[in-house]
C-alpha cells in the first residue's frame, strides 16, 4: 500500500511539472500539450492519437525500441532498422512517436502500405545521400514537426551525384504528409507511378502534402512516372499540394516517362512561394513541365529577384491555370498553349502594373519561342507602349480605356476621373478637381508626352512635376463638406 502510495504521488508530480520527458509506449495523451507544433499539424496530431487509443498496438517510441538521438550531418547512431522493424511488426492503425532529437539514418525508410500506419516526428532525421521515406499504399498518414535533412548546403548548393528524396509517394493513393522542413535532397517531395513488374500499371493519385519550407534541394516537388519499355504506363494525377516556401535550383518538375500513359493532370497547387536557391543566389526556374495538361495553382509569388525564369512548357503542355498570382512579364517567354494567368500582371521588377489576366495561344511545336500571349490589361503603365518591342509575342488588350486624354497646353478634370493620359508635345499643366463630396478619390496621371507636366491639384497632395514616360497617382486626403 506504501509503495502504492508513493507511486501515485511521483506520477501526480511528474505531470504537475510539465512532461520533460519522452512519454513511455502506450501513452500519446502528453504529445501534443508538451511539445510546441505548428498550428496546422495541431488537428491532425489530435486525430492520430485519438486513432492510437483505440488500436491494441497503441503507438510506440523510437527511443524505446532501440533509437538513439545522436545524429548529425556527420554521424550518428543508425536508425533505420529499428524503424523498419517496427514497420514490419506494428499493428493495423499503430503510430511511431519520434522525440526531439537528431537522429542518423543510413538507409531509406520503406514505409509499406500493406497497413494503415501513421508518423509523429518531432525530431532533426539525417539521411545524407539516401532518400528519407518511401511511402506506398493507401491512407497513410505522417507529420514531421522536425526537419528531414539530406546533405549540408550551408555554405554552397551542390547536388552533384545525388539521386535522392525526401519524401517519395509511390504507388498510392490517398496518402497524407506534413512536412515543416525538407532539406538538402536533390527531390524535397516526389510523386507518381512506379512500375515493379513487367506490364504492371501503377499511380500515385488523390495524395495530399502541405509543408512550410522546401528548402535548398535541387527540385522542391518532382512528379515523374517511372514505367519499363513495354508496359501500359503508370500515372500521376489529382494530387493536393500545400505550401510553403520553395527554395533550391528548380521549384516544380513535370518529368514524363517514355512509357507514360496518362500526361500529368488535375493536380493542384496552393499558396507557394519560390525563392532564391541560396547564399542570395536566383532559382534557375520556377516551375519546368512536359506531357501535362489541367493543372492548376492558386494565390502563388514568384519573388522578382530570386528567380530567373518563372516556368518553361513544353509543346505537349496546354490548360494551365495560374489564379491570384503575383508575376512579371518577363516570364511570359515560354508561356504554352492556353495557359491562363489572373493576377498583379507586372512590366517588370520595379511594379509597374499592365492587367490582370493573361493568356498564351497559339502553339506551334516548330517555333515554340514565339508563341503569342494575350495581356488585358488596365492601360494604367504608359511606358507599355514603348517597350513592347522588349515582349514581341505578347499582344495588350486594353480592359479599361483611358478616361480623359489631353495634349494642349493646359487642362482640368475633376468628378468620375480615374486615369489621364497626358500626351503634349511641350511643358503642360493639369489641375485635378475632385468634387466637393468626394472622400477618397485617386486620379493617375501617366505622361506619354515629350514636356514636363506640372500637376496641381486640390487636397490630393499638392504641386507634383511628372517627367515623360513617369505616372504618379494622386491621393484625395481631405474631406470637403456638402453646402446645405
Amino acid at each position: 500500500m506504501r509503495e502504492r502510495i508513493i507511486l501515485t504521488l511521483l506520477i501526480f508530480l511528474t505531470y504537475a511539472n510539465g512532461y520533460s520527458q519522452s512519454p513511455a509506449s502506450g501513452d500519446i495523451s502528453q504529445i501534443s500539450s508538451t511539445i510546441n507544433a505548428p498550428n496546422n499539424f495541431e488537428n491532425e496530431i489530435s486525430a492520430i492519437r485519438a486513432t492510437a487509443a483505440t488500436t491494441p498496438g497503441g503507438w510506440t517510441d523510437l527511443l524505446s525500441i532501440g533509437g538513439a538521438a545522436d545524429g548529425s550531418f556527420n554521424g550518428g547512431t543508425d536508425n533505420s532498422n529499428a524503424v523498419n522493424s517496427w514497420i514490419a511488426t506494428a499493428s493495423d492503425n499503430s503510430v511511431l512517436y519520434i522525440p526531439p532529437g537528431s537522429y542518423k539514418f543510413n538507409s531509406t525508410i520503406n514505409w509499406a502500405g500493406v497497413k494503415k500506419l501513421f508518423l509523429i516526428s518531432y525530431g532533426n532525421l539525417y539521411f545524407g545521400l539516401n532518400s528519407g521515406f518511401i511511402i506506398d499504399g493507401t491512407e497513410q498518414k505522417l507529420v514531421f514537426n522536425g526537419r528531414l535533412m539530406g546533405t549540408n548546403q550551408d555554405k554552397m548548393v551542390n547536388y552533384t551525384g545525388q539521386t535522392n528524396s525526401g519524401i517519395w509517394l509511390r504507388n498510392g493513393n490517398n496518402n497524407e504528409v506534413y512536412l515543416n522542413e525538407v532539406y538538402g535532397f536533390k527531390y524535397a517531395v516526389r510523386l507518381g507511378g512506379y512500375e515493379m513488374g513487367q506490364g504492371v500499371m501503377k499511380g500515385t493519385q488523390y495524395c495530399k502534402v502541405y509543408w512550410n519550407w522546401l528548402r535548398r534541394n535541387s527540385v522542391g516537388v518532382y512528379l515523374s512516372s517511372d514505367s519499363k519499355a513495354g508496359s501500359r504506363g503508370c500515372w500521376c494525377n489529382e494530387n493536393f499540394f500545400w505550401g510553403g516556401e520553395i527554395s533550391g535550383d528548380t521549384g516544380i518538375v513535370f518529368r514524363k516517362n517514355s512509357e507514360q500513359g496518362d500526361r500529368f493532370n488535375g493536380n493542384k497547387f496552393y499558396n507557394i512561394g519560390f525563392e532564391y536557391s541560396g547564399n542570395q543566389v536566383p532559382m534557375r526556374l520556377a516551375i519546368w513541365a512536359e506531357y501535362a495538361n489541367n493543372n492548376q495553382f492558386f494565390g502563388g509569388r514568384i519573388e522578382a529577384r530570386g528567380v530567373k525564369e518563372a516556368f518553361h512548357f513544353a509543346s505537349n503542355c496546354d490548360n494551365f491555370q495560374f489564379i491570384g498570382w503575383y508575376w512579371n512579364l518577363s516570364y511570359f517567354a515560354n508561356p504554352g498553349n492556353n495557359i491562363l494567368v489572373t493576377g498583379s500582371i507586372y512590366e517588370d521588377i520595379t511594379g509597374v502594373c499592365v492587367g490582370n489576366i493573361a493568356q498564351g495561344y497559339g502553339f506551334s511545336p516548330n517555333n515554340y519561342f514565339n508563341q503569342r500571349v494575350r495581356v488585358w490589361g488596365t492601360k494604367r503603365s504608359p511606358s507599355i507602349a514603348k517597350n513592347l518591342d522588349k515582349y514581341p509575342n505578347m499582344d495588350i488588350i486594353w480592359a479599361v480605356a483611358t478616361d480623359e486624354k489631353f495634349n494642349s497646353p493646359s487642362a482640368s478634370v475633376g468628378r468620375g476621373i480615374n486615369f489621364v493620359e497626358y500626351n503634349s508635345p511641350s511643358n503642360a499643366t493639369l489641375t485635378l478637381r475632385p468634387s466637393a463630396e468626394t472622400i477618397n478619390q485617386t486620379i493617375t496621371v501617366a505622361n506619354t508626352g515629350k514636356g514636363t507636366v506640372l500637376v496641381t491639384s486640390e487636397n490630393m497632395g499638392g504641386q507634383v512635376s511628372i517627367a515623360p514616360g513617369q505616372s504618379k497617382q494622386f491621393y484625395c486626403t481631405a474631406t470637403k463638406h456638402i453646402p446645405i
